[in-house]
């Protein structure tokens, strides 16, 4: 992508240096973790540097992905594990083919946890993302690895085997059809809210064990959806946007409400 590269005037590299210092230097807890590049790349090629900064902190202290920033990266054994579970309740013969490879599956995990997937999906393509995961939250990302696992393992276990193919694999899903099924699944966000609570962030674990029971009663049959149509996960963001559909031009209009 031009607006990337070490051309003339290094305009897109020097606006993601100062987007990421600024927040190096807001959050300096945190500082600079591989992996931010990749949502600040995104947020800038849809918008301006004021923009993406204040959207990048946003999604780190509401979102609360400084969790999988902070050392030990709490927040990823917590979403590793919802999605373990949630993939072992909804389909149990995937879930023996990803145990198989259990230390390329948590690598993987991290990946699309501490990026929300943006390391993976074509830049033009993670509006998409970004407006789907500001809207539902965590819940949209689940979903979305769900049927990625579901829909393209074929693809994605065999360069586990060789995690340096996997980025080649990963190019090959069909990323529109993955996305446009998260529609087709409905979890329940009151239910997952109580599996977030339960966790403990300073000794990464659950406080209270959890079955695989627990996470079949997350998934809501679609004739029961209404019922739930009005809630909203715990992890919101007070962002409403009233435009982010322009993939060439990163100008992005949001209110604040």
């Amino acid at each position: 992508i031009k607006f990337f590269t070490r051309n003339k005037d290094f305009i897109g590299l020097s606006a993601m240096s100062n987007v990421l210092r600024a927040l190096a230097a807001y959050r300096p807890k945190i500082g600079y973790v591989s992996g931010m590049n990749y949502l600040a790349g995104a947020l800038l090629y849809h918008s301006c540097s004021s923009v993406a900064f204040w959207i990048l902190v946003q999604l780190i202290d509401e979102y609360r992905l400084d969790e999988c920033f902070e050392i030990g990266c709490p927040g990823i054994t917590l979403h590793s594990t919802i999605i373990e579970m949630l993939v072992k309740a909804k389909n149990e013969p995937l879930a023996k083919l990803l145990s198989s490879h259990p230390l390329a599956v948590q690598n993987v995990f991290e990946c699309l946890i501490k990026s929300i997937l943006l390391a993976c999906v074509p830049i033009q393509m993670s509006n998409r993302i970004l407006m789907h995961f500001l809207n539902q939250g965590w819940l949209f990302f689940y979903k979305v690895v769900i049927f990625l696992l579901e829909d393209h393992h074929a693809l994605i276990l065999p360069a586990l085997k060789n995690l340096k193919e996997l980025p080649t694999a990963l190019k090959k899903v069909k990323w529109d059809s993955v996305i446009n099924k998260t529609s087709e699944l409905f979890l329940n966000p009151e239910r997952m809210g109580v599996v977030w609570d339960n966790f403990d962030v300073q000794n990464k674990q659950f406080k209270k064990e959890l079955t695989i029971e627990d996470f079949k009663k997350i998934f809501v049959p679609s004739f029961q959806f209404f019922l739930f149509a009005g809630l909203t996960a715990s992890w919101t963001i007070p962002v409403s946007y009233t435009h982010l559909t322009l993939p060439t031009n990163r100008e992005v209009q949001i209110s604040v409400v």
